[in-house]
């Protein structure tokens, strides 16, 4: 009797229920907009890429790079330029 009342106690348990996952972060995007000087200009934008190549080998972010330096930058020309490389 005692058997049978012990394996009735254990058929009523809960079922263990997963524990709860956390949603995946989004993937991070980084710009960056350089003017007439590049990435390669041996001061404050080639050091701006180096970290945004740091960030893409160590955590994994998708980066892009809009070189305004095709055409004349003024604030009417850049606007959009800026506008784009956020999206």
């Amino acid at each position: 009797m005692l058997i049978i009342a012990s394996m009735a106690l254990s058929a009523c348990q809960q079922a263990a229920t997963p524990a709860p996952q956390e949603p995946a972060a989004p993937k991070i995007k980084v710009c960056q907009v350089t003017d007439t000087g590049g990435i390669d200009d041996k001061s404050f934008n080639a050091t701006a890429w180096k970290g945004v190549e740091d960030a893409m080998k160590e955590l994994g972010v998708e980066a892009n790079i809009w070189n305004l330096s095709s055409k004349p930058t003024t604030k009417r020309t850049s606007t959009p330029s800026l506008k784009m490389a956020a999206t």
